[in-house]
Parts: C-alpha cells; structure tokens; sequence
C-alpha cells in the first residue's frame, strides 16, 4: 500500500514503500539519523482497511559515527538527472518528481583526531518510477 512509492524526502530522513520481504503487502521504510546514528525504521501493513501502524515501526540502528550532522546525507534528482550530470534537487522537494536518490554518508569514528572523515557515495535510481 502506500499512496506513491516515496512518502518524504529531506536533508536528513526519507521514507518510502517496498516490498522487503515479498509478502502480499509492501513495507513502509524509514531512514533517518539521530545524533550520529543512521537508523531504519520498518513498518508493515496489517488490518482490513490495510494501515501502517507507525507505534509498531521496528528501528535498527545500521550505520554508528555518522558526521553528516551539518550536511545532507540524501540527495534527490528528478528525471533530467543523467547519471553522469545534472544538480541535485534544492527544497522544497516534491517527492513525486524524485526518480533518483543520493546517499552521503560521512563516517568519523573521532572527530577530534586526524585523518578526515571518509565519505561514502552512491546513487539510487528508482526502477519503477522511471521514465526514460
């Protein structure tokens, strides 16, 4: 269920609808980061109408010493993105134009002791929402 495949989008949560585990109904997913914490959040659908009971969300904690504190740690394109070039989206974000999501984690386990924090980057386009 879900009304549309991606709920919200912003600098530092999204939340969207897949099928996780290939049952009849899609979960509902959230990322999202506290402190320096990047955790998921999974809802699944029960109930005749079918409904996301947001109390029984199941969060895992998945990624420790995230330092995207100050910064983004997603990025949304809309269907102009190449692949190769193209800006990201700048809020507000309709998240029915988003067929593309950038990830940026920035992991510093010490924040006051040298090297600099590694970055990890990657892009996502999403399959079903794609028009070209």
């Amino acid at each position: 269920v879900g009304g549309y495949a991606i709920e919200s989008v912003g600098d530092q949560q999204i939340i969207f609808y897949s099928n996780l585990d290939m049952e009849a109904w899609r979960e509902r997913v959230r990322y999202f980061l506290v402190s320096s914490t990047l955790k998921v959040g999974v809802a699944r659908a029960t109930g005749t109408p079918v409904a996301y009971n947001l109390g029984s969300e199941v969060i895992t904690d998945i990624v420790h010493d995230v330092a995207n504190t100050t910064m983004p740690l997603f990025y949304y394109y809309d269907e102009n993105y190449t692949g190769v070039s193209g800006t990201s989206m700048s809020a507000p974000i309709d998240a029915t134009k988003v067929r593309v999501v950038g990830i940026k984690l920035l992991l510093e386990e010490k924040p006051n002791v040298s090297p600099a924090p590694f970055a990890i980057e990657t892009k996502v386009s999403i399959r079903n929402l794609k028009t070209n």
